[in-house]
């Protein structure tokens, strides 16, 4: 195989896979945020006698 064939499939993988990196980052951090949002909610509801702290 050719080095010059090897790189362009390389970055060609590359280009192709960077938008589906970039989305599952994008959901993380989202989800991520939402997720600690809601947690502190339930956390400000729970009674005194239920905390674990």
């Amino acid at each position: 195989m050719n080095p010059t064939l090897g790189v362009i499939v390389v970055v060609a993988c590359v280009v192709l896979l960077m938008p589906v990196v970039v989305l599952i980052a994008t959901a993380v951090r989202f989800g991520g945020e939402r997720r600690d949002r809601r947690m502190a909610a339930l956390r400000l509801m729970r009674p005194d006698g239920l905390r674990t702290e």
